[in-house]
């Protein structure tokens, strides 16, 4: 496994395939851990590959917080490609109370907007993804684990609908595509969401009842989209903080080249921008 923050293979992503039988009770497969005895509380950063730090050559994420707050035992529970069904699944397979000695602590997960695709499985993640995620479903308003997105119908349908997509720009051109189209319509995708974000606090508290949950919405986010999310995950009593509210800049107004790599990917100098989200956090709790 590479280093955590360093780029990985080309093929990374298609590594979940050889994994998906027994991907999420490996503990050695993802979670970085080491036992930190001499902090005092525990910091686990959940994600996807902007937490995790893919492609990042000096700090990532768990260092800048490092320099800033020592005495946090910080951990990652990210990886490239992962949603918030991922983690919660991840969270689910693991004991973390063998890997962290703190009792105390503080869990939050990094919301980027494009993770509504991938708790919602939109067609666009589909195309790199090839189904393999957790599926969870709502069953008479709770939330119900399925396996794994690819052996199920739905996954088979929404290929259907890729198939078309790529007949349409092949008469029509680029313009003519369905990456949006989701089953699912927006209110049953953000409440979906929302319970399997709610199942993974549960999740966390159940093994560290001293310790507290929060969600992210980290910065980038289109303003509707964001207050949808933010109603639907505080409707379900989660805690939830928009970014946008603690940083002194907006995406738009920055250098593309300076903070982020050529896939998209943050670099180091907007994660740095991100500190007084941080700040704000710690200092509330």
């Amino acid at each position: 496994m590479p280093e955590w923050g360093y780029p990985l293979p080309e093929d990374h992503y298609y590594g979940f395939s050889s994994y998906k039988n027994n991907y999420f009770v490996n503990k050695n497969t993802i979670f970085q851990y080491s036992l930190d005895l001499d902090s005092s509380e525990h910091l686990i950063l959940a994600g996807g590959s902007n937490t995790f730090g893919q492609g990042i050559i000096s700090d990532n994420l768990k260092q800048i917080l490092e320099k800033k707050w020592p005495k946090k035992n910080i951990q990652y529970l990210a990886y490239p490609g992962w949603g918030p069904p991922h983690v919660l699944k991840r969270l689910g397979s693991l004991n973390l109370k063998q890997l962290i000695p703190q009792s105390e602590g503080l869990f939050i997960y990094h919301y980027y907007r494009f993770h509504l695709n991938r708790s919602c499985v939109s067609l666009s993640f589909l195309e790199w993804n090839k189904g393999v995620i957790p599926r969870y479903v709502i069953e008479s308003n709770t939330l119900v684990s399925k396996g794994i997105y690819s052996a199920s119908v739905a996954f088979h349908m929404k290929m259907v609908l890729l198939g078309l997509k790529y007949t349409l720009k092949s008469l029509f051109g680029p313009s003519a595509t369905l990456d949006n189209f989701n089953i699912l319509n927006m209110d049953k995708c953000l409440k979906l969401n929302a319970k399997i974000l709610k199942a993974m606090e549960k999740e966390y508290l159940s093994q560290f009842p001293k310790g507290k949950f929060l969600v992210a919405l980290m910065p980038g986010f289109n303003d509707e989209v964001d207050y949808d999310v933010y109603e639907s995950l505080t409707a379900e009593k989660i805690q939830t903080i928009k970014g946008h509210d603690h940083v002194s800049f907006s995406l738009k107004d920055i250098s593309t080249d300076q903070y982020f790599q050529n896939d998209g990917h943050v670099k180091t100098r907007l994660l740095e921008k991100f500190l007084p989200i941080y700040k704000f956090i710690f200092e509330e709790q």
